[in-house]
């Protein structure tokens, strides 16, 4: 994705892995828990949202 410009090279992809993993680790965590997917959706909506507006940026 960095290389065909749809995220910023300057961004460190493997420490955003793994945020984003951990993000949806921590939602997955909570839908198991309490049967709600509002944290799980928030994490993917904000991460993907801030790698598209990185592209956008660049």
């Amino acid at each position: 994705m960095q290389a065909t410009g749809e995220v910023d090279r300057r961004i460190d992809a493997d420490r955003t892995a793994a945020a984003l993993l951990a993000a949806v680790r921590g939602g997955v965590t909570i839908l198991m828990s309490t049967g709600w997917i509002t944290h799980l959706e928030a994490a993917l909506d904000t991460s993907l949202a801030l790698l598209r507006q990185s592209a956008v940026r660049a």
